[in-house]
């Protein structure tokens, strides 16, 4: 007999007039829901106003070993509200070739009509390659799509790279963090060593909540928490090793150096993944400050008086230069969009990067910035009315604090560097005007999408432009969520769902409106 007719006979014996649906029916019911809801996203998004960013990943499901492949498009919407939406959950055949993974982008596109819509592409796959991107502009060109800047049509994860070159740093302490892991697992399988562990703490007048925390080995951020509790708790570790003959564990002085110094270059990571990976998912203005920040202390690093961080900051750098000559331009042509730093922000953080090559590369920041204005520009006869509300002031998710430190001598640099350039021209165009406007007070927080929806009418075709470019995201954040869905959808007793039901259960449920998430 069939397990799901043990149940129906456990149902009947509970409650004998219920009556269990099904499967034909429940299948059906899911499926009708996906298509009325994928009909009313459908569209909205040929109504929108502006333009989507698709990013893909790939997942593999540990009950089925196959993988899926998830699409989710972002975007701001007639509203000024930043917004993401899966458009696709499907099986993607093997082998996860460029070709197998251009033939599965292309069907998304022409299925959701975004041919005309995109704007960009945020790839984080290895199969991914540059000759696959050539293709696929030359795909949507054939379509009749907007020819962006190259840059700007193909971006990466920013936290996933920086996910990978802080795996490489650890790999230094690799023996420190194995004495690490092992001293917890110790604590919590030795009563005996657990009440030595707290007789210690004691001596010292620790607070009792005060551990040694574990850490989850695939997830470096777990690892550095971990790390850290330990140099926390170093004097205590030491009396342990003192009390407890069993305990063998205790790092020796040229460890616990090596780990000091490394935790606290790790910190400026794990300041940055903070940053803009939380709950919410940010606007792409955020990442350029951090990801600069990041790029000076690799540099301070390589000339460290330590030879293990400098050794360690060489290969962490030419990952990171990779990534950034990638990336670089969609960062900074982002953050000109943001009010509160505009190109003055660009300029101070170039200098500190490139020194007497700094003119460079900030005129290719400012040539592709009016580049796409003039392109903007040309590509519409008339500017789109949208209604002006008063512009609600409350702190933006990633642009707070946290920049006050590393950001403590931008405000003097750009008074001073303000005052020097001034234009004396008599016809400006609307870009010339944004950018040589006042900053933003930095004393007040305010909403970014808010400016610019206020300011529509001020400044017409650049708020088309900020609301494509602000649209853009450089964290996983919004593929993890769609497979954590997923590994709840597929699990040992739903392994033989129907393809079609998996990404009926996943988009819908991406859809439909929830309380939870409001």
């Amino acid at each position: 007999m069939a397990e799901h007719e043990y149940f129906q006979i456990f149902c009947n014996g509970l409650q004998p007039m219920f009556k269990l649906v099904s499967r034909n029916t429940m299948r059906s019911d899911v499926l009708e829901v996906y298509k009325r809801e994928k009909e009313k996203l459908h569209n909205h998004l040929e109504k929108l106003l502006g333009r989507i960013t698709l990013t893909t990943d790939i997942w593999t499901s540990d009950h089925q070993h196959i993988g899926y492949i998830c699409f989710t498009s972002h975007f701001i919407d007639d509203n000024w509200e930043l917004n993401k939406k899966i458009i696709g959950y499907r099986c993607i055949e093997y082998p996860h070739d460029a070709k197998t993974f251009f033939r599965y982008i292309t069907d998304m596109i022409l299925d959701w009509n975004l041919e005309k819509k995109l704007f960009a592409m945020v790839v984080d796959n290895a199969t991914v390659n540059d000759a696959m991107v050539r293709s696929l502009k030359s795909w949507l060109c054939d379509k009749s799509a907007i020819p962006l800047e190259g840059e700007l049509f193909h971006v990466r994860y920013s936290a996933h790279i920086l996910n990978l070159i802080v795996q490489d740093g650890l790999k230094v302490i690799g023996v420190f963090i194995h004495k690490v892991r092992e001293t917890v697992r110790y604590l919590k399988r030795s009563p005996y060593a657990t009440q030595k562990f707290a007789h210690a703490k004691n001596q010292l007048r620790l607070k009792d909540n005060k551990k040694v925390k574990m850490d989850c080995s695939t997830g470096w951020n777990s690892t550095f928490e971990m790390i850290e509790s330990e140099i926390e708790m170093k004097e205590v570790l030491w009396r342990l090793a003192q009390t407890d003959r069993n305990y063998k564990l205790y790092p020796s002085d040229e460890e616990w150096k090596i780990a000091k110094v490394l935790c606290d270059c790790l910190r400026i990571f794990y300041g940055a993944i903070n940053h803009f990976s939380g709950s919410h998912f940010p606007t792409s203005n955020v990442f350029f400050p951090d990801v600069c920040n990041i790029q000076l202390h690799l540099s301070k690093w390589e000339r460290s008086e330590h030879s293990f961080l400098s050794m360690m900051a060489g290969p962490m750098k030419l990952k990171f230069v990779k990534y950034w000559e990638q990336c670089c331009l969609v960062l900074a042509i982002a953050i000109v969009f943001y009010p509160r730093f505009k190109m003055d922000l660009v300029e101070y953080y170039y200098d500190k990067l490139y020194g007497v090559d700094a003119h460079t590369h900030v005129e290719r920041v400012r040539k592709a910035t009016f580049n796409l204005f003039n392109e903007y520009d040309d590509s519409s006869s008339q500017s789109e009315v949208e209604a002006s509300q008063e512009v609600g002031y409350s702190s933006d998710h990633g642009m707070g604090a946290f920049l006050e430190d590393q950001l403590s001598g931008f405000d003097s640099w750009s008074t001073q560097f303000r005052s020097s350039n001034l234009s004396c021209s008599s016809k400006k165009s609307e870009l010339e005007k944004y950018l040589e406007e006042p900053l933003f007070p930095k004393n007040e927080n305010f909403k970014v999408l808010n400016w610019w929806k206020v300011n529509n009418a001020k400044f017409p075709t650049l708020r088309k432009i900020a609301r494509d470019i602000l649209a853009v995201p450089t964290t996983t954040i919004a593929s993890e969520a769609a497979f954590s869905v997923g590994g709840r959808v597929i699990d040992d007793f739903r392994a033989s769902l129907l393809l079609e039901t998996i990404e009926a259960l996943v988009t819908t449920q991406d859809w439909l409106p929830s309380l939870k998430r409001e």
